[in-house]
C-alpha cells in the first residue's frame, strides 16, 4: 500500500485512494481467455483526465483496466502487444457514475467477441463484434495494480474480484447483492464462516459441523433461495 486509507465501505472496510494512493497487488496476471472483474466504486472526484482505477499493467504497449475519461465517464480498455506494436482490442466508457456514490460494477469478456458492462446487477451495455489481434487470441501479461499508473483515480473501492470466466448475468446479479455467506470447505476445519445481514457484516468461526446437546449442524454451504443466496444445512437432533 502506497498512500491512500483504509475507511468505512459498502462491505466492511474499503480502499480510498484518495487521488494519490495506489496498491500493486501481486507480481503477474495473465488474461488471454474468457474473464470477468467485478468491484463496488465510488467515484469521489474526477481529479485527473485518464487517471487509472486498477489495471493489469506490462508496458505501455500491453496493458488492460479502468480509468477516468477527460469529463465524466469511466471505461475499460484492452491493448496488446503485436511484434512491438500496441493495439487496441478493446476501449470504451460505458459508465456514468454519480459522484460520491457506490455502484457495483462488472466487466465480462467471453473470450473472443463480446465485452458486457453491468452495474448493480443490471446489464447496461454489449459490446459484440471485438476483433482480437492475432488469430483470435490476445494475451495480456501483468502487474495487477489498484490506482497506480500515469495519473492516479480519486476514488473508492470494494471487494476486488477477478474470474478467469464469463460470469452468467444470475451470477453478477448475486455479487451485486452483497456477500451473503463465505465458507472455504477445505476440510481443514476451523473456517471463517462469515454471514451479512443487510450488509452489515456478522462473523463467526465453523467447522465442517456444528453440535450442542440434542443437536447437530453439518454440511453448511451457501444455496439459491428464492430471492438471492440462503445458508443451506443438515440438521439432525430433538432441540
Amino acid at each position: 500500500m502506497n498512500g491512500g486509507t483504509w475507511d468505512n465501505g459498502k462491505i466492511g472496510k474499503c480502499y480510498n485512494s484518495g487521488g494519490t494512493g495506489w496498491i500493486n497487488l501481486n507480481s503477474t496476471i495473465t488474461l488471454n481467455s474468457a474473464f470477468t472483474i467485478a468491484l463496488w466504486l465510488k467515484v469521489n472526484s474526477f481529479n485527473a483526465a485518464w487517471a487509472r482505477v486498477f489495471g493489469f499493467y506490462k508496458n505501455g504497449n500491453e496493458y488492460c483496466g479502468m480509468c477516468y475519461s477527460n469529463t465524466n465517464s469511466v471505461g475499460f480498455h484492452i491493448y496488446d502487444d503485436v511484434n512491438g506494436t500496441k493495439t487496441k482490442v478493446y476501449d470504451a466508457y460505458r459508465y456514468h457514475p454519480v459522484i460520491g456514490e457506490w455502484a457495483h460494477i462488472a466487466i465480462v469478456f467471453n473470450g473472443s467477441s463480446t465485452i458486457q458492462w453491468f452495474k448493480d446487477g443490471d446489464l447496461i451495455y454489449t459490446e459484440n463484434n471485438i476483433t482480437l489481434p492475432v488469430n483470435n487470441s490476445y494475451s495480456i501479461n501483468g502487474l495487477c495494480t489498484i490506482g497506480n499508473g500515469g495519473n492516479k483515480s480519486d476514488c473508492s473501492i470494494n471487494d476486488f474480484r477477478l474470474y478467469d470466466t464469463a460470469l452468467s448475468e444470475n451470477e453478477i446479479r448475486r455479487l451485486s447483492r452483497g456477500l451473503v455467506m463465505h465458507y472455504s470447505l477445505s476440510g481443514s476445519g476451523g473456517e471463517n464462516l462469515i454471514v451479512t445481514n443487510s450488509m452489515t457484516p456478522l462473523s463467526g468461526t465453523a467447522g465442517w459441523s456444528h453440535a450442542g446437546t440434542g443437536w447437530a449442524i453439518s454440511n453448511v454451504v451457501s444455496a439459491e433461495a428464492s430471492n438471492g443466496r440462503a445458508i443451506r444445512c443438515t440438521y439432525s437432533g430433538t432441540t
